[in-house]
């Protein structure tokens, strides 16, 4: 559908010259794992050198090869790089790549080297420009780049001649300046600003207004960009993602699961990981589900994919009224910390609806035809106001959940129970709290989102205490969670959104993940790494 596939030779990021050298600093040299020592007299024309317990294939380092260079691959192909080893007596020693790229013999104060750097080939990237300026003390890094594709390259008289901040700054400090469309990221070093990257505007793409026939309407499909070829023969590639629309290719932040939709496939779910700026690895990337609908993929919403994944998980052929389908989730698997809530779904006449959770060594008949534990509060919230008004709803002597009740357009709901409770002959267990938000839409009660409070025993608060002043302290959470939908109406938000808005002169800060709005009570507009923690403090890894 478009041909967009071209082939540049970027032969400035590959080509080294096999050349003798001083050193510039012997700061950076270092051995390979200490084993260069290999002599290669009489073992032949190669030699093996170990690094970090993997044996690389040299020519033997003697006489004629005294004070030659080898650029080598090293590490996995996920992770690897080029590093650079000099024959040195009967041995390669491993150096930086400014001994190598910035020898020069005659450098003058006030001369400069750029040195490129290709890493994580595998991973598209990203090529570092590092810019180096001879002073009283060597060559000394002066500031540096990222770039992803040839079209974004810069240059060591971009970096080194980028708009000055008119400011002292402290060592470690960031800044950023915009000038022209670019964004100029800084950090201190020795007391001085330094570029560190350059953010450029997307160039406008002209495929991007190619026809696409009717048959290809709703359809998506990837286009190889451009493949970058290096000396050394590896390769790298930049796809674009787009969107059949009204007649148009336009560009899009995802793409479709690739395989054919068809009658065979009919109704089948795709999880596709997306990237907001494909091709660069940085950029901020979330998961989207697609159904195969009418032989073309179908991007699904969150609560659409949330549903569809219960669906795939729990219907079966002979599924009725009244069945129950028990979901684990929770957890971290990746830091080794294994599920750890049991979410209950009963099937209804509405499809199926959580009727319970606890913990996994529970069983959900257990869970569902238990006495009902939880306090419920709800207030109501005017449509057109984020003000609330206390509702006449008395359900803490319900004791009934929130699905449970009737509710009118723009009610709020909380619901507050123990994750888990663990009971011995002489001690018991409890869990922190789990606090669940819900808002009353034209679909029913929606969920907003969950907050995990401290433990019951440090709060001074005993099971009972769920029914009284607590509960009404958690509603009022739920209400600040309600005004998030107002006040941050975005549409389909994706993981790392935020949203601020002031009532009654207070900034309210919340960041969307894990499907909810959650909020975020340590993160400031300027502290990014604060808003990074305040992910892992605040998240709730729930179904």
């Amino acid at each position: 559908m478009l041909n967009k596939i071209s082939f540049s030779a970027i032969a400035a990021m590959a080509v080294i010259s096999m050349i003798s050298l001083t050193a510039c600093s012997d700061e950076n040299v270092t051995s390979p794992s200490g084993e260069s020592g290999l002599s290669s007299g009489e073992s032949g024309d190669s030699v093996q050198v170990y690094i970090e317990g993997v044996a690389y294939s040299f020519p033997a380092c003697n006489a004629e090869r005294e004070g030659t260079v080898e650029k080598l691959f090293v590490g996995n192909p996920k992770y690897g790089s080029d590093q650079y080893f000099k024959c040195e007596q009967g041995s390669w020693n491993m150096k930086s790549a400014i001994d190598i790229e910035c020898n020069q013999a005659n450098a003058k104060i006030g001369d400069v080297c750029p040195v490129e750097y290709l890493g994580y080939v595998s991973m598209g990237g990203p090529i570092r420009l590092s810019c180096y300026v001879y002073t009283e003390n060597g060559w000394t890094k002066k500031g540096a780049d990222d770039f992803y594709d040839e079209n974004q390259k810069s240059s060591c008289e971009e970096v080194l001649n980028a708009p000055d901040l008119e400011k002292e700054c402290t060592d470690g400090e960031s800044a950023e300046r915009t000038v022209d469309d670019k964004v100029y990221h800084y950090t201190c070093s020795s007391g001085e600003w330094q570029i560190h990257d350059i953010e450029r505007p997307v160039i406008a793409d002209t495929a991007e207004v190619s026809a696409c026939p009717a048959e290809s309407e709703g359809m998506y499909e990837t286009v190889l960009d451009t493949i970058a070829v290096y000396d050394d023969g590896k390769v790298m590639e930049w796809t674009s993602y787009y969107h059949c629309e009204s007649g148009k290719w336009v560009k899009s932040d995802c793409r479709d699961p690739l395989d054919a939709c068809t009658a065979d496939n009919e109704g089948e779910m795709k999880n596709v990981v997306c990237s907001q700026q494909p091709g660069n690895p940085k950029a901020p990337r979330t998961e989207w589900d697609f159904v195969c609908k009418n032989k073309k993929w179908e991007k699904l919403s969150a609560e659409e994919s949330k549903v569809a994944q219960i669906n795939a998980r729990c219907t079966k052929d002979d599924t009725k009224i009244g069945d129950i389908c028990s979901i684990v989730s929770g957890g971290n698997v990746a830091f080794g910390i294994m599920p750890n809530v049991l979410n209950c779904y009963v099937y209804t006449e509405e499809g199926w609806v959580l009727k319970a959770n606890g913990r996994v060594n529970s069983t959900c008949e257990e869970l569902v035809n238990a006495p009902a534990d939880s306090a419920v509060a709800m207030s109501s919230v005017a449509s057109s106001s984020s003000s609330m008004v206390e509702s006449s709803s008395s359900s803490s002597e319900k004791k009934i959940k929130c699905y449970e009740t009737d509710g009118k357009i723009g009610d709020v709901c909380a619901d507050a129970y123990p994750s888990y409770v663990s009971q011995g002959a002489r001690w018991i267990n409890v869990g922190p709290i789990i606090i669940d938000c819900y808002i009353y839409t034209e679909k029913g009660w929606n969920k907003m989102g969950g907050t995990l409070k401290d433990w019951w025993e440090k709060m001074g608060y005993s099971r009972d205490s769920l029914e009284g002043d607590l509960l009404e302290g958690y509603l009022h959470i739920c209400k600040e969670y309600a005004a998030v939908y107002e006040k941050c109406a975005i549409e389909e938000p994706i993981t790392g959104d935020t949203c601020s808005y002031e009532v009654d002169g207070e900034v309210y800060y919340y960041f969307f993940m894990y499907d909810v709005w959650s909020k975020n009570d340590v993160w400031s507009k300027n502290d990014a790494w604060s808003k990074n923690d305040a992910w892992l403090k605040n998240g709730d890894d729930e179904f």
